[in-house]
């Protein structure tokens, strides 16, 4: 996991 917003919405799109 990383500190930056593209990890969250990395996160969001894989589980979205």
């Amino acid at each position: 996991m990383g500190s930056s917003l593209s990890g969250i919405l990395e996160y969001k799109l894989k589980w979205f």
